[in-house]
């Protein structure tokens, strides 16, 4: 990739003029509504645009939904190869560094390993003043490989400035790839407290449920846990299939509903089936607006064995929702200390948890107020935005960005 991509590490770029716009240039795989896309729309949705002015690159225009790009965002979309091995890939290069070299944006800033490694290359190679990334964890979420690694870290030589989510995320990543640490700024993810809110009243939770007896015949009356994302490996739903299994001598009455779907679905269903849970084990599949279950729930449940910043944790928190939730550092550094955790991978230490929370129905609510109000001063979209915005006018020498930027 080195000699492929040859090209020089960026200087420190030189003092930002006051006073007019700062154009940056987002890089992304595709755009589509998950977890990692909907971070770059919120910017893009919100960015101040008296001070900043954004334009839109998806690497592969044929996965881009491009409806989802707000009014008055430019997007370019490319014919990108996943596979960086690719000879194609060189040629996507010269073309993305042509398209940053002819917007002459102030900032690059990339989201995900493909549009990450293509993105620091090119902007280097046409002098961008700032190139910014935004990372997610190479070790458990997906197989990273020597060749990732080696990748990344020549990546890493030419970014002004890593993002990540997590304090774990930002040591792994100086531990791994020795990036300093103070080139690692922490940007949580952000949830719409407007729209994510707590039920307004005892009416509305049961309007809500009402709505799930119909659609999976869950009882009015009966404790529901909701556990919501894809259906995948790493979220760890086998788990809470064993565990469901075990509460079934102490707890009959409890509902769980996994809302979402992906390739574990078939497994899943396999194991409820052989354990005979079919009638308080439910899985009612995608919902593109997850309020109605937050709002019937008793509890939320993520029995995930690694996240970064989970974007339904932190819904289910700004609802107001009490949680159980797998002992790992996504997690923790977004509910603090009210949450009932568990061991992650462990069935019996989950179906614990479960039982004290549902046994104890004052701590769930105090918990719940707190999760709501950890939400709202920690991980609005607001806080999200701007402090990306204050880390963009940091990085490039802008003084309007003094004595309100805080790394």
């Amino acid at each position: 990739m080195n000699a492929l991509f040859n090209s020089t590490a960026p200087q420190t770029p030189p003092p930002f003029e006051p006073g007019r716009k700062i154009k940056v240039f987002y890089v992304i795989e595709r755009l589509a509504r998950a977890g990692t896309e909907l971070h770059l729309l919120h910017l893009l949705e919100r960015l101040d645009r008296e001070r900043f002015e954004p334009v839109l690159c998806c690497l592969n225009g044929a996965l881009t939904d491009v409806s989802l790009v707000p009014p008055g965002v430019t997007c370019h979309t490319l014919d990108a190869s996943w596979n960086l091995a690719h000879p194609r890939a060189f040629l996507l290069y010269q073309r993305l560094a042509r398209l940053i070299g002819a917007e002459m944006p102030d900032v690059v800033h990339s989201f995900l390993f493909v549009a990450n490694i293509m993105a620091a290359y090119a902007a280097s190679s046409v002098e961008t003043p700032v190139t910014v990334v935004t990372r997610g964890r190479m070790g458990i979420e997906w197989e990273a490989t020597w060749l990732h690694r080696t990748l990344q870290r020549a990546a890493d030589r030419r970014t002004t400035a890593t993002l990540c989510k997590t304090e774990a995320m930002r040591h792994e990543i100086h531990e791994e790839e020795s990036v300093p640490l103070d080139r690692i700024f922490l940007v949580p993810n952000g949830v719409d407290i407007q729209t994510y809110v707590p039920a307004r009243d005892a009416e509305e939770t049961l309007a809500a449920r009402q709505r799930l007896v119909e659609k999976c015949g869950i009882p009015l009356d009966a404790p529901l846990a909701v556990a919501i994302g894809n259906l995948k490996p790493i979220k760890g739903h086998r788990f809470l299939v064993e565990a469901a299994s075990i509460l079934q001598a102490s707890r009959p009455d409890l509902h769980i509903a996994v809302v979402g779907e992906g390739e574990s679905a078939p497994e899943l269903r396999q194991m409820v089936k052989e354990r005979h849970l079919e009638k308080v084990f439910h899985f009612p599949g995608k919902a593109f607006d997850v309020r109605p279950w937050m709002r019937a729930a008793t509890l939320f449940v993520a029995p995930s064995l690694s996240e970064g910043m989970p974007n339904a944790l932190l819904e289910a928190m700004a609802c107001g929702l009490s949680a159980v939730l797998s002992d790992i550092p996504g997690h923790r550094e977004a509910a603090g200390v009210a949450a009932w955790y568990f061991e992650a991978g462990r069935p019996e230490s989950l179906a614990t948890a479960l039982e004290q929370a549902l046994a104890d129905p004052d701590t769930r609510q105090e918990w719940g107020q707190r999760m709501r109000k950890r939400t709202e001063e920690r991980f609005s979209l607001d806080v999200m935005v701007r402090t990306t915005e204050n880390i963009y006018c940091k990085l490039l020498g802008d003084a309007r960005a003094a004595g309100r930027f805080r790394p």
